[in-house]
């Protein structure tokens, strides 16, 4: 019942949105015989505003047809005084070719007549106090207009999209200027800041891109703009808040602001002087003109999406003074080919490079520990890349995308690689995991349509959903005991696969399609577990199970000594006795007992002691091989000859030899 009731609702909910719903309280016919639609304010004071046919409390691009034209709004309607326009009155009244205000309005309210991309001409009595916000938002043609002096706040968005706008003259009643108002005033060549402006907020002047002389009059208590520098500049922080294509950064300034010259698609070059510490967010975003920049040895600190959008830089080098670099910085510099980063810096925030789809190389510092979220996502021409000792983490799709990647190697300093990180890296061939992580988590390969050679290392106790989707060049997988978990779908779509080691004792079922479409590959897996993997899921997709083939490993003296293999197979007191293990790259460990020595090892005949360093060896035993080990007591005389030499390990590897 209550679902039916909430389906009933939301219907009724979406039929009553479709139907205009009357936004006016009456209607009258001006003069020039159009008809304009009221609002009541008051009734005690018989006042009233001008609104919309409609009510439009979503922002939408359709166009209305409420206003047409030439509009005259009268000062009375009805008998009722008209004092304001209201909110969205006009909206997007894109017909609309010009408009006349009467002098008993004091207000006009936000987006009044925002979207009339057809209005050519406004009149603004003195009697407006107040503007909202965007009221003029996107009045694409609009040449030019008056403030009145009455005005004393310019809101944000005011002017934002008045792209037809070559001047425009500030009173000097005005205090504040709002964030984003005259964004995009693409016919902007000039502005003058009168002394009354103490405020000025971001991106006040962003994306105009064709501005080039800034003034700010003498006398201003809060900006100035020093030598004629064409920007603003607040004089207590020596902040730079607005430049344009014209400014020249004075050697006064401390920090380069947010949103300073943000969509200055004008802007070629610019030389940030040597007293510069700090270029906030956003400061050069999007400008798109500029070829190149060097960032002085002053700088230590760069913002968030500093940089961001400047398709126009190749190269950029970031001195070592820096030791913040923000997220986003470079994102979206598809032209950006190298990047020198500073050894200063301790992380690659998030989506620092992002879509840099030019960028074919990076050093990272070995500085670095994070490599954050979507640092390099996209970058597809990245081919080369070394990650260092230093890192201990990888974010969620941090080389996302990046297919000219062929090889990788994550250093034992990395102890968690997060999902996605290598997601669709298409070319990408080897990759060599190291012992410190702990788990393969959810599409860490997916789609790697190369992916030919990887190792799992003994540490992975979780190989997560999606792990190595459509990883379709892989031949053979080594899944250690150490693994408890398998997730949905980790290997399907490997449709290459021909050998699946399992080394897993304790069997259980994995995720749903784990081995989907891998129908070529031979599941090997521990003696005498072949039943149980063949009646557990999702192993038994694997039609064809088999035990896996063994190393012999022989071991001398029998109380003397043990063999580690991988830290986890342990092997003593046994002559001839069967290891299984893999075939791949191993680490043994040879543990004397106490007043004992090693002093041999031989594979397939051949000594390989000189290779033994710290009793530990590093090397590649195939199935079917023979590994001796000898340990021998220090100073025993096993041949009786009355001396210990080399004739009496003989003497051992001989008796071995025998049984």
């Amino acid at each position: 019942m209550k679902n039916h009731l909430t389906k009933s609702l939301l219907l009724l909910a979406v039929l009553f949105a479709a139907i205009p719903v009357c936004a006016y309280d009456f209607s009258e016919v001006n003069e020039d015989g159009k008809t304009i639609y009221y609002n009541i304010i008051s009734e005690e004071d018989k006042t009233c505003e001008v609104t919309a046919k409609e009510i439009r409390n979503i922002i939408s691009s359709t166009p209305y047809d409420d206003y047409v034209g030439d509009i005259n709004f009268p000062s009375t309607a009805n008998g009722y005084q008209v004092i304001r326009i209201g909110n969205r009155a006009c909206y997007n009244c894109k017909s609309m070719t010009s408009v006349n205000i009467p002098n008993s309005v004091t207000s006009i309210e936000y987006d009044a007549f925002r979207g009339c991309s057809g209005l050519l001409s406004v009149n603004i009595p003195n009697s407006v106090m107040t503007l909202g916000r965007a009221v003029f938002n996107d009045c694409e043609k609009l040449p030019s207009i008056t403030i009145p002096q009455s005005i004393t706040t310019i809101p944000g968005f005011t002017f934002s999209g008045c792209k037809a706008f070559t001047s425009i003259t500030i009173p000097n009643t005005v205090t504040t200027i709002g964030d984003y108002a005259f964004q995009v005033c693409e016919g902007l060549t000039s502005v003058t800041i009168p002394s009354s402006v103490t405020r000025i907020d971001n991106s006040a002047f962003s994306s105009c891109r064709n501005l080039e002389e800034i003034i700010v009059e003498e006398g201003n208590p809060t900006y100035n703009s020093a030598n004629n520098c064409n920007a603003i500049i607040n004089t207590k922080s020596n902040t730079l808040i607005v430049g344009c294509k014209g400014t020249v950064i004075p050697n006064t300034v401390t920090t380069i602001g947010g949103h300073a010259f943000r969509g200055c698609s004008g802007l070629t070059s610019i030389t940030i002087p040597n007293s510069v510490t700090t270029i906030e967010w956003y400061a050069f975003s999007y400008c798109s003109g500029l070829t190149s920049i060097t960032i002085p040895n002053s700088v230590t600190k760069i913002e968030s999406d500093a940089f961001t959008g400047c398709n126009g830089l190749t190269s950029i080098k970031i001195p070592n003074s820096v030791t913040s670099l923000g997220g986003y910085a470079f994102a979206y510099c598809k032209g950006l080919k190298s990047v020198e980063l500073s050894s200063s810096i301790t992380s690659i925030e998030a989506a620092t490079f992002e879509m840099c789809s030019e960028l074919t190389s990076v050093t990272i510092p070995n500085s670095v520990t994070k490599i954050g979220r979507h640092a390099f996502l996209n970058c597809e021409k990245l081919s080369n890349i070394t990650i260092p000792n230093s890192v201990t983490l990888i974010c969620e799709e941090s080389f996302c995308g990046c297919q000219g990647i062929t090889s990788l190697v994550i250093p034992e300093s990395v102890t968690n690689i997060e999902g996605r990180a290598f997601y669709g890296c298409h070319n990408l061939k080897t990759v060599s995991l190291p012992n410190s992580i702990t788990a393969i988590n959810a599409s860490t390969f997916y789609g790697c349509y190369n992916l030919n050679s990887i190792n799992i290392p003994n540490s992975v106790t979780t190989i997560d959903r999606f792990a190595f989707y459509q990883c379709s060049a892989l031949t053979s997988i080594v899944i250690p005991n150490s693994v408890d978990s398998i997730g949905k779908s980790a290997f399907s779509g490997c449709k290459s696969l021909t050998s699946v080691t399992s080394y897993i004792t304790d069997v259980f079922e994995t995720g749903e399609d784990a081995f989907q479409n891998c129908t070529n590959a031979t599941l090997y897996v521990p003696n005498g577990l072949i039943e149980t993997y063949q009646s557990t899921a999702d192993w038994s997709r694997l039609t064809r199970i088999e035990g896996i083939p063994g190393v012999s490993l022989i071991l001398a003296c029998s109380d003397q000594g043990k063999v580690t293999i991988n830290d986890f197979l342990e092997f003593a007191n046994n002559i001839g006795e069967t290891v299984v293990y893999d075939g791949t790259e191993n680490t043994f460990v040879f543990t004397p007992e106490e007043g004992c020595r090693l002093d041999r090892v031989l594979i397939n005949g051949l000594d390989v002691t000189k290779s033994v360093k710290n009793n530990r060896l590093t090397a590649q035993i195939m199935p079917n091989s023979k590994m001796m080990v000898v340990f021998s007591s220090k100073g025993e005389d096993v041949n009786g000859d009355g001396v210990v030499n080399i004739t009496d390990v003989i003497s051992i590897v001989n008796t071995i030899l025998e049984q």
